[in-house]
């Protein structure tokens, strides 16, 4: 056995070619095992056209297959400026791809008795608020903590989050907040915060920094010598791409960022060494193995008994009928996907340098290409072409009045609009009248409606309108545990209403002061570092949503009082009126 290894090792040898590309070859020039044909190679490259040209920035991929690299390349360019092309050995920001080697960090102390998974994070970090019931590494692994996103907050707090910041000052702002999002284990909710709070944990359970920990015990046994935690923002990256954005009407702009703090993010790394880390989950050379990864994989669970899909800095989804182990990232003007397949022992990881690409939508669309024969079909109802969907385009006029309007699920606090144009209907999620992602969807019954252009079956279905208006639908994915999202009412209060809301209003926990103003026939929020001022929408009573949802709160004689701030990773942020001078 050890002899045929040696021999196979031997054989194996990596061929540049034009552009950055790398794909494996025998000794004699024939294909490897695992290696793609030219026209798989081709298809490939059609995903990436659009970034392949010298004046753009763009991706490096990598398709590992049986521990080996099948096929590399880089399209687009790592820095207009010194027109220097992205290549495998580019080095990028991952963002929160980042989190499996932070979480790996923790498994691995855990492993040799530095810690436990179950321990109280305060007895790590005592400087945390008491909640009345413990938060744990666990619940930090599985983003089940309940403790708002640090990033949110300073946001609305008015910092840049593209600035430098210590640990310590991240510390106690999360110290500072007096609530959580809810009761850890109750719901699975990201949160940044966790993962930074698990490099504080690395640091003082090792007596060394993550950076300096990661590069001892997985990093520096693995060979992935273009990889390391950034925690120093001046330090100069061999390499290194630098993060683009959009410019309007075009071009290009700089987007990259001083911020040094790590765990959530912060890993600078290559496609060549992150098939490095790949080999991890088949044949582990590090230390504790398989029973690493097994631990790295486990799912979290909900104190209901639910189990979710995302487990130790990775999640662990099916992806049209097959196992994946994937987590995507994105920080500044970097995005980045590491998508697995175990059982085909295939995995594609895009890195890309511009802040509006979807590496997780390009590692599906290669998988696509180099799984076919292995996934199964997208169901029709999924499909990404809605005139080949099966069901309606085109909504009739009763089914408009009976799903057009806004809804509210009590349990995640999340508001969803459907609209529907022309009699085409779109499900809308962000912020009500903001540019909120969207998707089609298309009327598969009386009261039923699809999305449409995703691998996956999402259904609404709509009960019975009263009185001409929408009242509710429960939402599916997959036929899992539907959601119910409750009609609202959106009837808007005159401006003599509206007055009563005006004013200034202070937050301790965030340390910030945000101004809400009357303009024209609708109120407007002013947030720090932002121009102008953010229209809130009227959504019922005392609620207002806009940047983030509002709900004010009166005193005993019925004036208002303050509001209670939320948005995403974090809820009800307490803020207090300001006194008029």
């Amino acid at each position: 056995m050890l002899e045929r290894r040696v021999l196979a090792v031997c054989a194996a040898l990596i061929v540049v070619m034009g552009s950055g590309a790398v794909r494996a070859q025998s000794a004699a020039g024939s294909p490897a095992a695992g290696e793609l044909t030219d026209e798989t190679r081709a298809r490939v490259d059609k995903v990436f056209a659009e970034f392949d040209k010298a004046d753009s920035p763009g991706c490096a991929v990598a398709i590992v297959r049986d521990g080996q690299i099948a096929y590399a390349r880089g399209y687009g360019m790592a820095s207009l400026e010194h027109a220097n092309p992205i290549t495998p050995q580019t080095v990028f920001d991952i963002g929160s791809t980042s989190k499996q080697f932070a979480a790996a960090c923790i498994h691995m102390l855990a492993r040799d008795g530095k810690l436990t998974l179950d321990d109280d994070v305060r007895k790590w970090l005592p400087e945390m608020r008491d909640y009345g019931k413990p938060i744990t590494i666990r619940h930090l692994l599985h983003h089940t903590s309940g403790i708002r996103d640090y990033l949110g907050l300073m946001q609305l707090g008015g910092r840049n989050v593209m600035n430098d910041y210590s640990d310590a000052e991240v510390i106690a702002l999360i110290a500072k907040q007096r609530e959580l999002n809810f009761v850890p284990g109750d719901e699975h909710l990201y949160s940044n915060s966790g993962y930074f709070l698990l490099s504080a944990i690395v640091q003082r359970a090792a007596g060394v920094t993550m950076r300096q920990y990661a590069a001892k015990h997985i990093f520096e046994p693995l060979g992935m010598k273009s990889t390391h935690f950034h925690d120093d923002p001046l330090e100069v990256v061999k390499n290194r791409a630098l993060g683009y954005s959009r410019k309007e009407p075009g071009g290009y702009a700089m987007d990259i960022s001083l911020f040094h703090v790590v765990g959530d993010g912060g890993v600078y790394t290559t496609v060549e060494d992150l098939a490095k880390w790949d080999r991890v989950f088949y044949d582990s050379p590090l230390a504790g193995g398989k029973a690493l990864i097994d631990g790295m994989l486990v799912p979290g669970r909900l104190n209901n008994g639910t189990t979710l899909e995302y487990a130790s800095g990775l999640t662990v989804p099916m992806y049209l009928g097959v196992r994946t182990i994937r987590h995507g990232g994105a920080w500044a003007g970097y995005r980045a996907e590491m998508l697995r397949f175990p059982d085909q022992r295939t995995t594609v990881i895009v890195l890309a340098n511009l802040g509006d690409s979807n590496p997780s939508a390009l590692a599906n669309a290669v998988a696509d290409i180099v799984l076919e024969k292995e996934l199964k079909p997208l169901p029709a109802a999924a499909a990404s072409n809605p005139a080949t969907t099966a069901g309606s385009e085109k909504l009739t006029d009763v089914q408009t009045k009976l799903v057009e309007g806004l809804y509210w699920e009590a349990k995640s606090d999340r508001l969803r609009r459907v609209a529907v144009t022309d009699g085409k209907a779109k499900y809308i999620r962000g912020i009500i009248d903001g540019p909120g992602a969207s998707t089609p969807l298309v009327a598969t019954g009386e009261r039923s409606l699809r999305l449409v252009g995703i691998p996956q079956v999402i259904e609404l279905v709509f009960a019975p309108a009263e009185n001409g208006r929408p009242k509710r639908f429960t939402i599916t994915v997959d036929g899992g545990e539907p959601s119910v999202f409750e009609a609202v009412d959106t009837t808007p209060l005159g401006k003599d209403k509206l007055t009563d809301f005006a004013g200034e209003y202070d937050s301790d926990e965030i340390g910030a002061r945000l101004r809400i103003s009357v303009e024209g026939d609708r109120l407007a929020m002013s947030l720090p570092l932002q121009p102008g001022a953010a229209p809130l929408t009227h959504v019922s009573g005392d609620w207002f949503s806009g940047p983030v949802s509002v709900r004010f709160e009166r005193a005993a004689d019925g004036s208002v009082k303050g509001f209670r701030a939320g948005a995403g990773r974090m809820r009800n942020i307490e803020f207090t009126r300001a006194a008029h001078k």
